[in-house]
């Protein structure tokens, strides 16, 4: 199964789950004018829909390999991450989800703005720092290509310490 189709047979799971969700990691930095290899389609949920997004995702033949409160990790032939929306923060990102301006990469799947993928990117440093230069590189593109919304960065950045990082490489 090609990544892309795995993508849309998670979409379609979560459409039949009714869970609010949207495109975020690589695939959201392709459509926000920054094409970067992935390996796996990542997907910010809705935890309030986490059994019902399981149920169909298992009827679609996709195996459950790792779970959490915070994640569940999925397994076809490709890769699908879930990361569940179990905050105030992260269930307002899902309320900005857009249509993407690339059908032809996401298919009318919506993705978050360039804004709140910062903010997860800098999360995902904070958790993993071997993350840390990929997701620098990643921040440093949406930035170069995207409208911002500095007081949001600013507002994520400052909840991780990492304002002073954020603010260099909006200098450059």
């Amino acid at each position: 199964m090609s990544l892309r189709i795995a993508m849309l047979l998670a979409h379609d799971a979560l459409n039949a789950a009714t869970a609010p969700h949207a495109i975020i990691g690589g695939m959201a930095l392709s459509v926000l004018g920054y094409p970067r290899a992935t390996n796996d389609v990542d997907f910010l949920v809705h935890s309030d829909f986490r059994d019902a997004a399981e149920k169909q995702m298992r009827s679609r033949g996709f195996q459950l390999e790792f779970s959490s409160d915070e994640v569940a990790q999925w397994n076809g032939e490709s890769p699908i991450d879930f990361l569940y929306a179990n905050r105030e923060a992260s269930r307002d990102m899902l309320k900005r989800a857009v249509q993407n301006s690339r059908p032809e990469i996401l298919l009318g799947i919506p993705v978050l703005d360039a804004s709140d993928i910062i903010g997860l990117k800098i999360q995902a440093y904070i958790n993993n720092p071997r993350r840390l230069l990929q997701d620098l590189a990643d921040i440093q593109k949406l930035i170069e290509t995207n409208q911002i919304d500095w007081q949001r960065v600013q507002a994520y950045a400052e909840a991780f310490n990492e304002w002073e990082r954020i603010k260099a490489l909006r200098a450059n």
